[in-house]
């Protein structure tokens, strides 16, 4: 069967095998046939259904199945998208702020910028009038125009303002360890409250409160070296009880608290030479006593930047922290876990 179909037909055994494989998969039906042109393309390859040229791809409309059954026209229905359609939808975009609107009035903005070109009175007032159904694009295909056909980062730009895209939401162009000699050189402090509720030993009812969490970070290695929980506010008092966590022998304080240290960092950290916190911080009378007495050098970070390293961590590790390294059996009331 497959030599007698290669000779009538001119074509090869490939080709036969290749016909019967479609015709065992989709149907002993002509229609099983057909090569399919239309799924033809690359991905991402703008195909556009230019008037005489490309039509529409895509499942026909219920009455348009209807209409071919029976071989009547096709009813009208609205059309693909042009080359002139999608330059049209660009050069309205264009004209739109930053940041853009949502989607409704967006799409109303562009319709009403390139594709209305008649205004009537109504009432002593003049209204755009809005073409004819089929005649310009819908929603749809506007927004797919401007989500497919626009790179990513233009669409994120395009989504907020300028200063809040260069100060949390571009690339970095720098590195953390510019300006920092080594490991120790510098740290960074920052605290944050804990995403839980403690209860207290006594009573279980007793709602204590949300921890303050404090995390050092090393800038040049960004090992965390030190941290600190309590119950009470951030304040340079409880800031220098972590820089002393963060510098102390972990074996004595092991000893003190009662729990077995994890030696992670060897040999321990010591105090750094400098010491970089935020900027409400660094002009507080606190901060003054302390840079004097204790520290060498201290800075702070720029302001109107965005979220600094160590806050982002300090987001995500403060409940792995008390989770994890939370002191046992502390008696202290102003530690993490009250008795």
């Amino acid at each position: 069967m497959v030599k007698e179909a290669t000779t009538v037909a001119g074509v090869s055994r490939s080709f036969v095998y290749k016909q019967w494989s479609s015709i065992c998969r989709h149907g002993f039906d002509p229609k099983s046939l057909l090569p399919r042109r239309d799924r033809c393309g690359a991905k991402g390859v703008v195909r556009r259904c230019d008037p005489g040229e490309r039509k529409k791809p895509g499942r026909k409309t219920l009455h348009e199945r209807i209409a071919r059954a029976f071989g009547e026209p096709p009813p009208p229905g609205q059309p693909g998208m042009s080359t002139e359609w999608a330059a049209a939808i660009m050069v309205a975009d264009n004209q739109i702020a930053t940041p853009k609107p949502p989607w409704p009035t967006r799409t109303d903005q562009i319709i009403k910028s390139q594709f209305i070109g008649r205004a009537e009175e109504v009432n002593g007032k003049i209204e755009l009038v809005k073409p004819e159904i089929f005649t310009y694009p819908n929603a749809r295909q506007i927004k797919r125009v401007l989500t497919v056909e626009v790179e990513k980062l233009k669409r994120l730009i395009e989504s907020t303002t300028a200063r809040h895209f260069n100060s949390s939401m571009r690339g970095l162009v720098a590195r953390n360890w510019q300006g920092v000699a080594g490991p120790g050189h510098t740290w960074a402090i920052d605290s944050t409250v804990g995403d839980i509720y403690l209860r207290s030993s006594l009573d279980r009812s007793w709602i204590v409160g949300r921890p303050i969490v404090y995390v050092i970070v090393d800038i040049w290695s960004t090992a965390i070296v030190g941290f600190y929980v309590c119950l009470t506010g951030p304040s340079w008092n409880t800031a220098k009880i972590s820089l002393f966590n963060a510098a102390f022998d972990p074996k004595q304080l092991g000893e003190l608290w009662g729990y077995e240290p994890i030696l992670s960092l060897v040999p321990h950290p010591t105090l750094s030479y400098c010491l970089m916190c935020d900027r409400g911080e660094y002009l507080s009378l606190g901060h003054r006593e302390t840079a004097v007495k204790l520290l060498p050098l201290t800075s702070y970070a720029p302001p109107y930047r965005g979220d600094p390293w160590d806050s982002r961590r300090n987001g995500t590790s403060s409940l792995h922290l008390w989770r994890e390294l939370r002191p046992q059996g502390a008696s202290n009331p102003r530690c993490a876990r009250r008795r």
